[in-house]
């Protein structure tokens, strides 16, 4: 499998097992789920290449990665902020 694909799934999965099952909100799976999927490379961390790439506007790609980057209780699965 890919590289790619394997951490992002592992990335998913650690930051699942750190919560209650079902407890999440739909916003807080977004962000989580897409910080696995920057961390693993398999999206970019440019608001434009992120709405390109998830068929989002704009608006909308800037709103995720503030939030991540703001760190809105979204259990990182990665270290640190994105560039």
């Amino acid at each position: 499998m890919d590289n790619k694909a394997v951490k992002f799934g592992e990335g998913v999965w650690d930051s699942f097992q750190k919560t209650n099952f079902g407890s999440l909100p739909k916003r807080e799976m977004e962000l989580l789920i897409l910080r696995a999927a920057i961390d693993a490379g398999l999206l970019e961390d440019s608001p434009s290449r992120l709405a390109s790439g998830l068929r989002i506007i704009l608006t909308k790609a800037h709103g995720y990665l503030n939030l991540i980057v703001g760190g809105l209780r979204c259990h990182s699965v990665g270290s640190g902020p994105i560039n």
